[in-house]
């Protein structure tokens, strides 16, 4: 890029390197063309300056950005002031780099220091906190263990009071029960005392009267026993009906839970078979469109 031919050269439509760096959009090269003295007035066929035609691809701020730095050296139109001007904003731009790398540098080191004391300080925090959780998860524990056990103690003492009552009155009842069955035997000896005959001072006229009521009664205690039988004979038999009706129904409902089973069964197969059918039938369809594509392709190459 050191000769002046090579700068000045141009191609069929007139475009210089200048021309073509702008068109590119390429900001760099286009500086490194200025500062060798590439004509920015040099007009192409179509007479446009370079900076007036731009690559669809070169974004629009890039475009402003060449087009800016285009004008001002036209603006300027002195090679020598604007080679001097961009020479000297170079060597300043080399020296801040170097002094902003060695910033960055110590800035880096400073920021290396500060992170490892900060990791430091995370971890220690870390263990503290790790630390303060176990404690306090290990007191909430605790505190935890001696609530249940209060409350299971007091569950049990509450428990074994209601035993004790419950004992109290089982004794109760197992007291009254056995009164009962005291008195019951009473009875029981002086109703068989009174059937086992006439006592020898009642009269014939007394003994059979008592005879007849003892027959009643034992007609009655007869009739009544037949009786709870007979409703003892129709409980069960509403019950072994119930339950052959539950059981029937039972049967019914399975059965139809099966058939409906059977025929979810036999749908999700033809669905299947649907797809499977709908699937081969789209992949033919596509086999036939991409022939029929070629076959208007060969038709057109023939005509």
């Amino acid at each position: 890029m050191d000769r002046r031919a090579d700068i000045e050269a141009v191609d069929s439509r007139m475009w210089t390197p200048l021309h073509v760096a702008t068109f590119h959009g390429q900001y760099d090269l286009v500086c490194l063309l200025l500062d060798n003295g590439a004509d920015v007035n040099f007009l192409d066929l179509h007479k446009n300056f370079p900076g007036e035609a731009f690559s669809h691809k070169v974004p629009v701020a890039q475009r402003q950005k060449i087009h800016s730095l285009l004008q001002l050296f036209r603006k300027h139109d002195v090679e020598g002031f604007w080679r001097k001007q961009f020479r000297e904003e170079k060597v300043s731009h080399h020296q801040a780099q170097a002094w902003i790398s060695h910033l960055k540098k110590l800035s880096n080191q400073n920021i290396l220091r500060a992170d490892e004391a900060e990791r430091e300080k995370a971890s220690a925090n870390a263990k503290l906190e790790h630390m303060s959780q176990r404690i306090t998860q290990a007191q909430q524990c605790h505190r935890e263990l001696l609530d249940r056990f209060k409350a299971d103690l007091e569950a049990q003492q509450e428990v074994a009071g209601r035993m004790k009552d419950e004992l109290t009155v089982e004794r109760e009842n197992i007291a009254s029960k056995r009164s009962c069955i005291q008195d019951l035997e009473v009875k029981v000896a002086a109703v068989k005392e009174a059937a086992s005959g006439p006592a020898p001072s009642m009269s014939p006229s007394a003994h059979a009267a008592a005879r007849s009521r003892n027959l009643k009664k034992q007609a009655e205690v007869n009739d009544l026993q037949s009786m709870i039988a007979e409703r003892i004979h129709i409980l069960k038999t509403e019950v072994a009906t119930t339950k052959n009706d539950q059981d029937h129904k039972m049967k019914v409902v399975t059965s139809r839970v099966a058939a409906l089973m059977k025929q979810k069964r036999h749908l999700q197969r033809e669905l299947a078979e649907l797809q499977t059918t709908t699937s081969t039938q789209l992949a033919n369809i596509e086999v036939l469109t991409s022939q029929a594509a070629m076959n208007t392709l060969k038709i057109g190459l023939l005509t």
